[in-house]
């Protein structure tokens, strides 16, 4: 029996067509947020795989169903194994696991059951190409915070992440009232790390800060530091990697080399065997062995944490000291020349209010045929006249 949903086959697939599709949207409104943002790329390039709409999948998966094929012919799971074996060797293993577990959760949420497949197992390690790829340096660093431009929200995420060792989850999800505890200008926040529910504690530098307060000068308790444009929604994975990856085409990087993550990467290389490992491990959000996580908790520790942090700052810092007090010193500047402009502007409405006032006086003058020397006896009679009445109404004489 020919399958009647081979003829809503859409040939040409695209992410839009995916993601307007009505079975792609049942899917993702029954996923966490998160999890939904990651999982669409994923059916996504199912879809454009198999050459076919999601709604055209479920139906074609549960014809078969309805006509008892037997599970070894089930034309999902063969599209499935056919999907998991085409994809790219150069992709990475964790990027590979993602887009499968995406099709597989697609058919789970209308209730069509995934056999075993038949694949070989992809472990979790990185690829080869992911490990050739080289370190952030700091220079580079500073070549992408001075080519953002007027672009303070990427610059005050890169100072973030350089600073902070947190992942997009963390830094996506930190609020104006995380910037409240500031000791020696570097914000010590206390965070739960999304992907293991555990909490921990972090620092961002005082130039983040600093990049934060000129993006968002009028930052609430309850408003998210980083949001889009826009809609003022909260940034998310795909979005911030597609700002990274633009700026990095703009300074014709790989634009793996300046992913969001690798400056997780960046952050513990640079402190390992420098602090304490359990310090970095904690700071990171990283589970913890046994009962040390317990350990991370009162005033003493914390403090303790804030020294080690602030002794090895120099390390997480882009911007040299000089180049920190010259901003200061521009910025006083210009606070200072702006002081200048406003007097200047003062001087000249207070200029402009009495030449008013005596083109006014000049009007009424002329209009009353008063002469100049008849001004004074004029205003010294009208000013004995409001002094009589005053008396008259039973206040004291008026010295």
């Amino acid at each position: 029996m020919k399958s009647k949903c081979f003829y809503t086959i859409v040939y040409k697939v695209r992410g839009m067509e995916v993601f307007e599709d009505v079975k792609c949207k049942e899917w993702m409104n029954g996923l966490k947020k998160q999890t939904a943002e990651t999982y669409k790329y994923g059916l996504r390039n199912y879809c454009e795989h198999t050459k076919m709409t999601p709604t055209a999948l479920i139906d074609e998966a549960r014809e078969d169903y309805n006509n008892r094929v037997a599970p070894w012919e089930l034309r999902h799971v063969k599209r499935l194994e056919d999907f998991i074996a085409s994809l790219d060797n150069d992709m990475a293993n964790n990027t590979k696991k993602t887009n499968i577990k995406a099709a597989k959760s697609f058919y789970n949420s209308n209730k069509i059951p995934i056999v075993i497949l038949n694949y070989a197992p992809i472990n979790s390690l990185p690829t080869e190409r992911y490990m050739d790829i080289p370190l952030l340096k700091v220079e580079d660093i500073r070549k992408a915070v001075f080519a953002c431009g007027t672009n303070k929200l990427l610059k005050a995420l890169i100072l973030t992440f350089f600073s902070s060792g947190q992942g997009q989850k963390e830094v996506q999800s930190l609020k104006g009232k995380h910037l409240k505890n500031i000791v020696n200008g570097v914000a010590i926040v206390n965070i739960t790390r999304g992907k293991t529910g555990s909490r921990h504690t972090c620092f961002i530098s005082g130039e983040a800060v600093a990049a934060i307060r000129e993006y968002k000068p009028n930052l609430k308790d309850d408003d998210y530091i980083f949001t889009q444009t826009i809609s003022g929604k909260p940034l998310y994975n795909a979005l911030v990697n597609a700002m990274f990856a633009r700026h990095a085409e703009k300074l014709g990087w790989n634009r793996s080399y300046f992913a969001p993550h690798r400056f997780r990467h960046f952050f513990k290389t640079q402190l390992t065997e420098i602090v304490d490992s359990v310090f970095v491990e904690f700071w990171m959000g990283h589970t913890l062995k046994g009962v040390q996580s317990s350990y991370f908790i009162g005033q003493s520790i914390q403090h303790r944490m804030l020294e080690a942090y602030m002794k090895n700052l120099n390390l997480l810092t882009v911007f040299t000291p000089t180049e920190v007090l010259q901003k200061e010193y521009d910025d006083l500047k210009q606070n200072t020349n702006d002081l200048t402009e406003m007097k200047e502007h003062i001087a000249r409405l207070e200029k402009m209010v009495l030449n008013t006032r005596s083109d006014m006086l000049e009007t009424v003058m002329s209009e009353l045929n008063i002469k100049n020397e008849n001004l004074t006896d004029l205003i010294k009679l009208k000013t004995f006249q409001i002094d009589e009445t005053y008396v008259r109404q039973g206040n004291p004489e008026k010295k």
